[in-house]
């Protein structure tokens, strides 16, 4: 059965990675992706992508930078840009945002 767009997606953790189901495979060559593998992040991935999230001091406000939680899914899922970018914008968002955990 497939999933909807507006389905949640799953997220399957533990203390080093994050597992994410798409709720629309991607294909990458031959291979069909269905699920992107995340590992933690190191000091040396945010100093090269920089902070996820940026705090307004004045309000208080977080706010997630989708570029820079771009560039870490490239770099923590060891896939190709490519491929992260035919990610559907609800999965694309979804993965994003749980990379917000490894900063808490």
């Amino acid at each position: 059965m497939a999933k909807e767009d507006n389905e949640i997606t799953s997220v399957d953790v533990d203390v080093d990675n994050l597992v994410i189901e798409l709720s629309s495979p991607i294909t990458h060559g031959e291979e069909t992706i269905t699920q992107l593998e995340i590992r933690k992040p190191t000091v040396e991935d945010i100093c090269r992508n920089g902070m996820l999230m940026q705090f307004d001091a004045q309000t208080g406000a977080v706010a997630v930078d989708m570029n820079i939680g771009r560039k870490y899914l490239v770099r923590l899922s060891n896939q190709p840009p490519s491929v992260i970018n035919q990610m559907t914008p609800h999965d694309f968002i979804f993965a994003v945002h749980s990379l917000a955990r490894f900063f808490q």
